[in-house]
């Protein structure tokens, strides 16, 4: 959730999106209030919760979206090792 918070903050600030498009209250990013409606717009998968309850990645290449992808591997590096992927 963390990268998908950090993705959502990097766009926003960038103008890739507002939140008219997100129906999110991005410009309150860290507090609650916008933390219980990303949470709820996810898990009823409602307006851009739909496109993120598919995962950080394919919300960051979701069409009608030309936004700057996520890469999640890096996204995850502090947490995974290659042991969590192996070959």
């Amino acid at each position: 959730m963390e990268a998908v918070v950090e993705w959502l903050w990097d766009c926003y600030k960038g103008g890739a999106l507002t939140e008219e498009e997100t129906g999110l209250p991005l410009s309150k990013i860290g507090t609650r209030e916008f933390l219980e409606k990303l949470l709820h717009s996810i898990a009823y998968r409602e307006g851009f919760g739909d496109i993120l309850a598919e995962g950080p990645y394919r919300a960051s290449t979701a069409p009608g979206y030309p936004i700057k992808p996520l890469f999640f591997p890096q996204e995850l590096s502090s947490h995974w090792t290659k042991r969590h992927f192996p070959a």
